[in-house]
């Protein structure tokens, strides 16, 4: 299956990119930082070059993709709105939203566009914690391999949000 990454940071893409491409699946990412999308391309992702507030671009890169995953800080941005509007108009099945903030403003936006989503908050000190990128990683896999119309809310500071996709709770 097709993904297309928005906001994807370097720690956590060096450990999704291999994972998800491993499994076969076809990863984009939309980059608009040179060293990054090379860095993407590096590691067998396609690269869409270009901001994350350009609806058609958004739309065009998201084409054929099953998932659009939306990482990083996505609360009370209008790239938000131009993602799920660019998922829409590219007729993608799933939102995974994963952010390392509350999400409750995103929440309403994502309940209100009528698609599938599936949001994961976190937050970046789990990750100072131990909580290594491949959990984070796994996390956002699952989510994106969840089977039939989903609109799941989870905050993976709590064991029943591992548990619900079908995950080892980090201890």
């Amino acid at each position: 299956m097709s993904l297309l990454l928005l906001g994807l940071p370097a720690d956590l893409g060096d450990v999704l990119v291999p994972r998800l491409r491993g499994q076969g699946d076809e990863v984009r990412v939309l980059e608009n930082n040179d060293a990054l999308a090379q860095r993407w391309r590096d590691l067998g992702a396609y690269v869409a070059h270009g901001p994350e507030d350009d609806p058609d671009l958004v739309m065009r890169a998201a084409t054929n993709c099953r998932s659009l995953v939306l990482l990083g800080r996505w609360s009370g941005d209008d790239a938000l709105d131009v993602a799920v509007e660019g998922a829409r108009l590219a007729t993608v099945e799933r939102i995974v939203l994963f952010s390392e903030e509350p999400i409750d403003a995103a929440l309403e936006r994502l309940r209100a566009s009528g698609l599938q989503y599936v949001a994961l908050e976190f937050r970046r000190k789990l990750l100072r914690r131990g909580l290594a990128p491949n959990l984070l990683a796994a996390a956002v896999d699952a989510a994106d391999d969840l089977a039939g119309e989903v609109a799941l809310e989870l905050d993976l500071r709590a064991d029943s949000s591992w548990t619900a996709l079908g995950l080892q709770p980090p201890r």
